[in-house]
């Protein structure tokens, strides 16, 4: 199959990657998807696929197939009209009968990034504008109880400067950390989590005054993200939702998953599609990727491997995003109802792509060659997998 690929030749691993002795571990299992282990990224932005984003109607609805199958579902400030679309639905969803306590811990927020009069904006790192930012959140969207979780986003981005991170004032005493435990100690949320995108090193498609050119304003690099971890006290974060950093694409935030798996912090991996790219789309102002030759030769080869073994690309993508064991939930960007319940067809789907195609990825440079993938024959009825 080698040969038949275009010529995109794998790098040699380093001696120090080659080195058992200097090799970091992260666990890794093939498993099996079920509808609880995806999160609804309610950004509702569909125009990395070429169409409009969709109307309010359909935003509710799409909500209200999530809580159907029990999906938890993920919004912020800076998603404009999210929270309120969200709310929305869990108005209509108690109407109904729904319980509004149970739905309440299905809807997980964000502190820190808004949108102000169309700009990105943050709102600190101090404690109290946390209580502030979950406090507005939680009337848009019409919750009194306690939130499923609320994560600190992003430490670099909107209108702070680019040389410059909120990971030291999060930290400190009176910092967003010390706000949010807080607030898990009084039950007003579930977790502490954070939600950060992870590739800020790489090229994306667009720019904002003081940026490097072509990066994306709301990246964070893994070394920022490893800092606040680092930084934080022991048993701050429950969970950390990391975006574009674990995909077909890249493998970028391989070390945050390590340190994430030795302090026990579930990762919600998000950006599973890398944007839209891997499902035929086109980069957006908010992407964190460029259409480069290099991405471009990237997604060409995971097309033709799909092909190949005759597995739709968005399976493979799905087998792939929960490969690593401290991945407990995906995130995925659904914008109808419809791609809900077809996303379910594809969990199952993953059972039968067998390892060798992720074998041949690897040698040829799509996986990084420190990251361990177990065997797995969907013919071979005395494999089994971890549920």
């Amino acid at each position: 199959l080698r040969d038949q690929l275009a010529p995109y030749p794998a790098q040699p691993a380093s001696a120090e990657e080659q080195s058992d002795e200097n090799k970091v571990n992260l666990t890794t299992s093939w498993r099996t998807l079920t509808s609880t282990d995806l999160v609804l990224g309610a950004t509702f932005n569909n125009s990395s696929q070429g169409s409009q984003p969709p109307s309010r109607e359909v935003c509710v609805e799409t909500i209200l197939e999530a809580f159907r199958w029990g999906l938890t579902v993920d919004t912020a400030p800076l998603y404009r009209e999210s929270e309120e679309i969200i709310g929305d639905a869990i108005a209509l969803s108690v109407s109904r009968g729904a319980e509004a306590d149970l739905l309440c811990k299905h809807v997980w927020t964000k502190v820190g990034l808004r949108t102000e009069l169309g700009c990105v904006t943050h709102g600190g790192a101090t404690a109290e504008a946390a209580r502030e930012s979950l406090r507005a959140s939680c009337k848009r969207l019409k919750i009194d109880g306690a939130a499923g979780g609320v994560r600190f986003h992003d430490i670099a981005g909107g209108d702070l400067p680019t040389t410059n991170d909120l990971v030291d004032a999060a930290v400190a005493p009176g910092g967003m950390i010390e706000g949010l435990r807080s607030l898990r100690d009084e039950g007003a949320i579930v977790e502490v989590s954070l939600g950060m995108n992870a590739n800020g090193d790489r090229p994306g498609s667009a720019t904002r005054p003081g940026d490097v050119a072509g990066t994306c304003p709301t990246n964070t690099e893994p070394a920022q993200i490893l800092r606040l971890i680092r930084g934080a006290p022991d048993g701050t974060f429950d969970s950390a939702l990391i975006s574009g950093g674990w995909n077909l694409l890249n493998q970028d935030a391989f070390e945050v998953f390590v340190e994430c798996e030795a302090r026990g912090i579930a990762v919600h991996n998000a950006g599973v599609f890398a944007g839209g790219l891997l499902l035929g789309g086109r980069p957006t102002k908010r992407m964190p990727y460029a259409l480069t030759a290099e991405v471009e030769g990237k997604v060409k080869q995971w097309k033709e491997l799909a092909d190949y073994y005759e597995v739709p690309l968005v399976a493979v993508a799905l087998r792939f995003a929960a490969l690593p064991a401290i991945v407990s939930k995906l995130v995925i960007g659904f914008v109808s109802p419809d791609e809900v319940k077809t996303t379910m067809t594809m969990l199952r789907d993953g059972r039968r792509i067998p390892s060798s195609l992720f074998e041949e990825a690897q040698s040829l440079g799509l996986i990084r060659p420190d990251i361990d993938l177990p065997p797995w024959d969907p013919d071979d009825v005395t494999v089994t997998e971890e549920v």
